[in-house]
């Protein structure tokens, strides 16, 4: 299955009907059981953005959002609030500039990425959403989440104990590097609070698969005062890694812990 989706995602032949069966036929299968995760979602990933055809599993009928008022933003789009099957739901819409169906695809990593992770500690996606609009935009699906993300969590609650909600984030975060998948763009603003007061991992628009990051795919991005020492002082592109992860993450045990919660003269 892996070299079968090598082929595909090398082709440029396919007709947009014959890689909605092989799509489908990615759905049906456990594939991703069977092989290494990490080079199937580096093969799958490149496969959607290469073709423009999602899972049509992923495909949500009957999301209600008014994409002209955003109430945030996010890490690579602006944050609506939504409903879906009688839900509030999150709608993050990812940023275009024009009707070049690349602003589309930019976030096709992000999805399928996104679309396999299952864990206490990361927010689960719905699906996705593409509106009926003359500027086409690709909208994920996810639960909202009242709390917000830790930044404003904490600052509403300041006398919230910190250790439970770092443990929650190094608990994802220990997760996606079992998978070679690193986030990248680690920051209290990039972890929401359930109702439960769980830390939940969100905005993997920087997220890459270690094993299959190369010279020529290395992602610029994630956030200066997170960064590891060796991303910004480095005269070459140097890619993420799980080591960079825990800086960041040590960054944010103490952006967590100063007296007010992202401020950055601290730093």
């Amino acid at each position: 299955m892996v070299d079968f989706l090598d082929r595909v995602s090398r082709s440029v032949a396919l007709r947009s009907g014959k890689l909605t069966q092989y799509t489908q036929l990615l759905d049906d299968s456990d594939i991703f059981s069977q092989f290494k995760k990490a080079r199937t979602l580096s093969l799958f990933s490149r496969l959607v953005e290469s073709t423009g055809v999602f899972p049509k599993a992923l495909e949500l009928k009957g999301v209600q959002c008014d994409l002209t008022h955003s109430v945030n933003e996010g890490g690579s789009g602006l944050i609506y609030k939504g409903i879906f099957e009688g839900k509030t739901v999150c709608v993050k819409a990812v940023r275009v500039h024009s009707h070049d169906r690349k602003d589309i695809l930019s976030s096709a990593s992000e999805v399928i990425i996104w679309t396999r992770l299952s864990h206490a500690n990361i927010l689960p996606i719905r699906g996705i959403y593409i509106p009926a609009e003359k500027l086409r935009r690709l909208c994920m699906v996810s639960e909202w989440m009242d709390n917000g993300d830790l930044v404003r969590y904490l600052t509403h609650f300041p006398d919230t104990p910190r250790i439970p909600l770092l443990h929650d984030i190094i608990s994802g975060l220990r997760y996606l590097h079992g998978l070679d998948i690193v986030h990248a763009d680690l920051k209290a603003s990039s972890v929401l609070v359930s109702e439960t007061g769980r830390a939940l991992l969100v905005d993997f628009g920087l997220s890459q698969i270690v094993t299959v990051v190369t010279a020529t795919t290395i992602t610029i991005g994630g956030t200066v005062y997170w960064m590891a020492p060796e991303q910004l002082i480095s005269d070459e592109m140097q890619p993420p890694t799980p080591e960079s992860d825990v800086w960041s993450f040590g960054c944010v045990c103490y952006e967590v812990n100063l007296p007010q919660v992202h401020d950055h003269s601290y730093c």
